[in-house]
C-alpha cells in the first residue's frame, strides 16, 4: 500500500485521514492514536466504508524515541520492515 496522510495532533492524541492505492485500487480512510492514562497506546485504523482495526500496546522506549524526533541531541528512531529494510528515518 502507498498512501499520504493529513494529520492533526495534541499532547495525547494524533488524528489522521489517509488516501492511496492498495494493489492498484484507490483506498482511503481515517484513524487516530491515543496515549491512555494507563501509559498504553490505542490506535484505530479504518478504511472508508470498510474494515476497522484497533491496535493496543504498551508504550516504551520506541514511542518515547518517536516523541524525541525534534530533539537534535537524540538519534532518530529507525523502523524496520520485513526483510530488514529501513522504512522511516528523520529527514
Amino acid at each position: 500500500m502507498q498512501a499520504g496522510l493529513d494529520l492533526a495532533y495534541s499532547t495525547s492524541m494524533v488524528s489522521f485521514t489517509w488516501a492511496g492505492c492498495d494493489e492498484m485500487d484507490e483506498v482511503s480512510g481515517d484513524g487516530h492514536a491515543e496515549l491512555l492514562d494507563s501509559g498504553s497506546i490505542e490506535i484505530t485504523f479504518a478504511y472508508h466504508n470498510g474494515d476497522e482495526a484497533i491496535l493496543k500496546g504498551q508504550t516504551g522506549a520506541f514511542f518515547n524515541s518517536l516523541l524525541a524526533w525534534g530533539d537534535e541531541t537524540r538519534p532518530a528512531p529507525r523502523l524496520r520492515a520485513r526483510g530488514g529494510r529501513t522504512t522511516a528515518k528523520r529527514d
